[in-house]
């Protein structure tokens, strides 16, 4: 079967976009918005902006957004997502995150479910470090590849039998071999679970048309986070923290 260059998979879903207000409470958790801190007039760079509703948050906010995708397309529904909420002075630039080296330093990297796309991991690591000013931080939510069975699901369930396949099929989830990459490259990095992501699944894939089991099953999953904690590992969301 001819593969489609992931490019051109992205470019047709970003088409399909609509602007909309953005909400702070859709885009990360507050975990996430806790790391990232007081962004006013810092430098920000949003590495793979997609529809640009982190991108429209952080300018809001009084940073100085870079907004950055390798699809023409996410780059054109940013633009739209921006005009549709009124915010200006938005920095958008196509380019791959192999040319973070040519957009300047930075205060702040922040981007939602990146990392995982980017091959290989261990070339793209120097490139951060040098993209981040003295003091700077990275911050970036991610899915995880921790739990064999979510993985062994993904291999051979989704895509298949009626179930939805979410990214491009290219993309691996984010292990911890990658967090290792980091580890050897900067001072400090923090991996948290911001929440528990992981019976939810179930009906995101399996009942997507029930919505009182979808109910059960979110539930669920802030129980186990709260009284199980040894289950936090094993959720498809974790949050990432590098001090430069």
């Amino acid at each position: 079967m001819e593969r489609i260059p992931a490019a051109e998979i992205w470019d047709a879903r970003h088409s399909l976009a609509e602007p909309h207000p953005v909400d702070r409470a859709l885009v990360g958790t507050d975990i996430f918005w806790d790391l990232l801190g007081d962004v006013r007039g810092k430098r920000v760079l949003d590495l793979g902006c997609g529809q640009g509703d982190l991108a429209v948050l952080l300018a809001r906010a009084g940073a100085r957004v870079t907004a950055v995708d390798g699809s023409a397309g996410a780059i054109v529904a940013a633009r739209r997502q921006a005009a549709f909420n009124g915010v200006r002075g938005i920095r958008f630039v196509r380019a791959d995150a192999v040319a973070l080296g040519t957009l300047g330093q930075f205060d702040l990297v922040t981007g939602r479910y990146i990392l995982h796309h980017i091959e290989p991991f261990a070339d793209f690591v120097p490139l951060l470090r040098c993209a981040l000013a003295p003091g700077g931080r990275a911050v970036f939510i991610e899915n995880s590849a921790r739990n064999p069975l979510l993985m062994l699901a993904r291999r051979h369930l989704v895509g298949r039998f009626g179930l939805p396949r979410r990214g491009d099929g290219r993309e691996r989830p984010f292990s911890d071999r990658e967090s290792a990459l980091l580890r050897r490259e900067f001072g400090r990095v923090t991996v948290v679970a911001p929440e528990l992501v992981l019976f939810r699944l179930v009906a995101r894939y399996f009942l997507r048309r029930h919505e009182r089991a979808a109910s059960l099953f979110n539930r669920l999953d802030r129980l186990c986070y709260r009284y199980f904690t040894a289950l936090r590992r094993w959720g498809y969301l974790q949050v990432i923290a590098i001090d430069a």
